[in-house]
């Protein structure tokens, strides 16, 4: 679950998102609660949960109290550090990915309301507008 604590003040901030995405497509898609993003523009305010693996232990973040995080509505979070966001991608990576999708690391940019936080004790910080950068490929150096 992120925890967020602290407003930031810089107005961008680049770091990794991993993301779901469909084979031979070319567009991203929210793990935990299954919305596509956009490639440049704000973050929705969800309503209904589809989410594209296994690997959350919150379970039906909409509805659980635990996993409910009212900061987070409206935004998404990023690691600022890539060795985190290979943690996590290697993380997911064991856990029941939906059909037809897979997972990928992200080099994004966000702004707008930022805040710094942690999720699964890594550094992130969440913002409510996203800019997809490119892919980053990971290799076992970076794991």
């Amino acid at each position: 679950m992120c925890e967020l604590y602290e407003s930031v003040s810089r107005k961008k901030v680049k770091g990794y998102k991993i993301v779901a995405k469909k084979r031979g497509g070319k567009r991203y898609y929210s793990i935990a609660m299954g919305f596509k993003y956009p490639l440049d523009g704000h973050i929705p305010v969800v309503r209904n949960q589809r989410k594209i693996s296994s690997g959350f232990r919150d379970g039906i973040i909409l509805e659980s109290s635990a996993a409910r995080r009212k900061d987070m509505i409206g935004r998404t979070a990023i690691f600022p550090d890539l060795s985190d966001a290979c943690g996590e991608y290697r993380y997911l990576q064991g856990r029941n990915i939906e059909k037809g999708y897979k997972i990928v690391i992200v080099l994004v940019e966000l702004s707008v309301d930022m805040m710094k936080g942690r999720y699964g004790g890594r550094k992130v910080v969440a913002g409510r507008y996203i800019r997809f950068i490119e892919e980053v490929q990971v290799t076992s150096g970076e794991e």
